[in-house]
């Protein structure tokens, strides 16, 4: 079944983009990561991150209705999400990049609550797009948390 809403076909193209943002967000965490334990735990994010969007691609571009590209779609608009993930790639200060790494995954999450949202009011019937959005969700839910576990206990960065 084909997404006919234009601002739901949005909101899953940014999904696509905001991903990338996050892994940039993500590698920079690690440069400023001292300890092993964080330095791992963030490099499996990114290698979880890219399965999402490996995962994410196909299905988005076979519930599209007309033939644009998600790599290739800009509107122009960012996201706030984009914006937090656009602040900590563009950081030097690591409490920055991993806060801004936080509020946009946050954000995200709101995204992807918005599309499952749309796809159950409308009983949008892509058991695979729904599964994925699903898991995707606790996958960053969790990291959020995580991220406010690291942050409050100050292991990752010498403040």
């Amino acid at each position: 079944m084909k997404i006919n809403s234009e601002e739901i076909l949005n909101d899953l193209i940014s999904v696509f983009k905001i991903n990338e943002y996050r892994l940039e967000g993500y590698r920079k965490i690690i440069k400023s990561a001292y300890s092993p334990k964080h330095l791992r735990y963030f490099q499996r994010k990114i290698d979880e991150g890219e399965m999402m969007i490996q995962e994410l691609n196909p299905i988005l571009h076979a519930s599209m209705e007309n033939e644009r590209a998600a790599d290739t779609y800009d509107d122009g608009r960012i996201d706030r999400s984009q914006f937090f993930f656009g602040i900590a790639k563009a950081s030097d200060n690591p409490m920055t990049v991993i806060v801004s790494c936080q509020f946009g995954d946050e954000l995200l999450v709101k995204i992807y609550q918005r599309i499952l949202s749309f796809m159950e009011h409308k009983m949008y019937s892509s058991m695979a797009l729904k599964s994925v959005l699903s898991r995707h969700i606790l996958h960053i839910e969790e990291t959020a948390e995580d991220i406010k576990g690291i942050i409050s206990e100050k292991y990752m960065v010498g403040v």
